[in-house]
């Protein structure tokens, strides 16, 4: 039979593990901020009719206004080879 100190003391528990799993979630998320940062940089620069879609062409980068993606068999190779490094 369950008791009201079981469901209570399992219920605490609970909580417990759930905090701990938003804490390390936090601490996950923060050391791979900088990696997705440089990784969508470098989106944007690989595709940078993207930042325009995104209205993120302005400012620091600004330069990708009115810029294309490079759609040549030497530019597919180019992004392919940037891939293969930043993995």
């Amino acid at each position: 039979m369950t008791t009201r100190r079981d469901v209570l003391s399992r219920t605490g528990a609970l909580g417990l593990m759930l905090s701990l799993n938003g804490t390390v979630a936090r601490a996950v998320a923060a050391q791979l901020a900088p990696l997705l940062d440089q990784l969508s940089e470098s989106m944007l620069h690989d595709y940078p009719d993207a930042a325009t879609t995104l209205g993120l062409d302005s400012g620091p980068r600004a330069a990708l206004q009115g810029r294309l993606p490079d759609r040549s068999v030497a530019g597919d190779a180019k992004l392919a080879n940037s891939c293969r490094s930043e993995l």
